[in-house]
């Protein structure tokens, strides 16, 4: 199944990771602190940003199918889908992404 919303620019569209409700040391996480986290699996990547200099774009340095960490006040809009939760960013919002071993 492909995603209906296609990102454009130098957007992603990002599917929120379930936050744990359990730290790892045991202690119940209240769910203001669940809200917190803005993390998940990139869906959608527009093509990038412009550059008016060369006249081509430069893509963004994440593509569909990444674990990323994001800026939590870059995505404060979250939309449902199907029953999941998403938020659109601006590429340069993502702090960093999970490498694969």
């Amino acid at each position: 199944m492909s995603f209906p919303i296609q990102a454009l620019n130098n957007n992603i569209i990002v599917r929120l990771a379930t936050p744990d409700t359990i730290s790892p040391g045991g202690t119940l996480l209240p769910p203001k602190r669940q809200q917190t986290i803005r993390e998940g699996t990139v869906v959608s990547v527009g093509q990038g940003e412009y550059n008016k200099h060369s006249g081509t774009y430069i893509a963004p340095a994440v593509k569909p199918g990444d674990y990323v960490y994001v800026s939590y006040y870059s995505a404060e809009d979250v939309f449902n889908i199907d029953g999941d939760d998403y938020f659109m960013v601006d590429a340069d919002a993502v702090y960093a992404k999970k490498v694969q071993e």
